[in-house]
């Protein structure tokens, strides 16, 4: 708990400068502990997107897909199916 509060203030302060590509990492982190942590799966598909990486961010929302529908059996939220759809358009845009 103490490690994801650290990662949590860091990517904090890091939004807060807006400095997507060195979030990346510490969302990946996060991510790895807590790979059902939506709200994580969406701010790194968001960096992903800002810095138009479009195939890290669909392999990211396939690999949480997957996991979320076997441990689970759920789909994913309508907010992250609507980030889904954004990442789409613009993949298919480039």
């Amino acid at each position: 708990q103490a490690y994801l509060q650290v990662l949590k203030q860091l990517i904090g302060e890091l939004l807060s400068v807006q400095n997507s590509s060195a979030i990346i990492p510490y969302a990946q982190r996060w991510l790895t502990i807590e790979p059902l942590n939506e709200e994580i799966l969406r701010l790194l598909i968001g960096l992903y997107i800002q810095i138009g990486q479009f195939s890290a961010a669909l392999r990211q929302y396939e690999r949480y897909t997957r996991i979320l529908r076997l441990e689970l059996g759920l789909d994913p939220s309508p907010e992250t199916r609507a980030l889904y759809k954004q990442l789409l358009s613009l993949y298919n845009q480039k």
